[in-house]
């Protein structure tokens, strides 16, 4: 059986930088009812396309353009928002600027959980720390906003000796970086400031790494576009399995009113951090990405790959410490982009658009046309989830599934060349990556 497929898109032109595009998106479809795998999602976009219409009507207009979608066929593999992506890649390429997704609002009332670039945490995070939390008991108990409940679920608590600038609220970067401007690291207000505590921050939230379970990823694996989605989770880890009843016949409006959300105060919090989401990187002046956060991803990924994979490497004839150099060439460009990104003439716009171009075309910077060595659609080579479908690797994919198989088929050959030839790769595409980023 053939049938059409309809994806819906509505657009708010942005009145600065309208050829820059947010993008909000869920699916309309569902497998039987579907009032929590999909309705959910569609009710928070509708909603906020009337919350952002309304402040059209009031005069208020976003400095970029947001674009309101709804897809089709999302159960049959992401058809709907794949091909949509597919037919308008050349121009997202150059013009999107990040994804959030909307489709499993709430799936459970305990916390919420997050997937995310790297580029975005520091803009979830913000987000979350503006929305109240629904849950009147942890607000009894100190956890006013849903960043304070979500830090009490899910704790990230990290190695202080993995951290790239460990005792940075002791002792000054400048020690190390002696072209950074001295107002801006003692500055405590700075922006540069705030980001290196934010990043380096020993406990915050868990992040979960990107998959390939929403409408989400194909945005990202693929396009290099940021994406994050987020949801209210039934128990407090960090599983990607579903509510129990995903894809039956009782998902439904009775299920989510009677048992996950009767008052529906989880929904309209969702909603309310998604809204919060789209104004942050619609109407910020410099899109709110934090570079150190990927950086500091980076090293922990080359931190595990050395703990668990070196001796591996070495047998193979790799260099492990061209990857490092790599890592600690594209942080020490990450520190200096945000110290040269405050001293920038805010008044031209000339400069205030080098700078957001930068920003926008560094996910990209990540992307390899080949691939992965086993998915070629997955062309992101950094944060793609590995095709071993190991939950939370952190471990370079490529390699990781090669390791992988050759532990299986330890005389396979193949294997072992394509380890070489996609760690080069991989130096090459960090290497790349902090030349983006570079001051020009």
């Amino acid at each position: 059986m053939n049938k059409t497929i309809y994806n819906v898109v509505g657009t708010i032109r942005g009145k600065t930088e309208p050829d820059r595009y947010v993008i909000i998106g869920g699916h309309r479809d569902a497998w039987a009812y579907g009032a929590v795998d999909g309705a959910g999602g569609t009710a928070a976009i509708l909603e906020l396309s009337r919350v952002y219409g309304r402040l059209l009507k009031e005069g208020w207009r976003p400095r970029r353009t947001i674009m309101f979608c709804s897809w089709g066929a999302e159960e049959h593999n992401l058809i709907g928002s794949t091909e949509w992506l597919e037919d308008n890649l050349k121009l997202l390429h150059g013009r999107a600027v990040a994804y959030v997704n909307a489709d499993i609002l709430v799936a459970g009332n305990a916390s919420i959980r997050v997937v995310a670039s790297p580029l975005l945490y520091n803009t979830i995070f913000n987000a979350t720390k503006e929305v109240m939390n629904p849950n009147e008991h942890d607000r009894a108990e100190g956890l006013r906003t849903v960043y304070d409940a979500w830090l009490m679920s899910f704790p990230n608590k990290r190695n202080r000796t993995n951290l790239l600038f460990p005792n940075y609220s002791h002792s000054s970067v400048i020690d190390d970086f002696d072209d950074l401007p001295v107002k801006t690291v003692h500055n405590q207000s700075s922006l540069l400031d705030s980001y290196i505590r934010n990043a380096m921050q020993l406990v915050r939230p868990k992040i979960r790494e990107m998959d390939m379970r929403g409408n989400y990823a194909p945005f990202f694996v693929h396009a290099g576009i940021p994406a994050v989605d987020v949801s209210y989770v039934h128990d407090s880890t960090m599983s990607s399995s579903s509510y129990p009843l995903h894809h039956t016949e009782f998902d439904n409006f009775d299920f989510v009113k009677n048992f996950i959300d009767p008052s529906f105060k989880y929904h309209a919090t969702v909603t309310k951090i998604l809204g919060e989401l789209l104004r942050d990187l619609s109407d910020s002046l410099f899109l709110p990405f934090n570079l150190l956060d990927y950086a500091q991803t980076l090293q922990d990924f080359y931190v595990n790959l050395q703990s668990k994979m070196k001796a591996h490497m070495e047998e193979h004839g790799i260099d492990i410490n061209h990857l490092e150099l790599a890592i600690k060439n594209f942080s020490n460009a990450a520190l200096k982009f945000h110290s040269a990104q405050e001293t920038v003439d805010l008044s031209d716009p000339m400069t205030v658009r080098r700078i957001n171009d930068q920003l926008l075309l560094l996910e990209r910077a990540f992307l390899d046309p080949n691939g992965l060595p086993r998915n070629p659609y997955k062309k992101h080579i950094v944060m793609s989830p590995s095709e071993s479908y190991l939950s939370s690797s952190s471990i370079f994919p490529g390699l990781l599934d090669e390791f992988l198989n050759l532990e299986l088929f330890p005389q396979d050959t193949e294997s072992s060349e394509l380890i070489k030839a996609h760690f080069s790769v991989l130096v090459f595409t960090i290497q790349s990556a902090a030349k983006i980023i570079q001051n020009v």
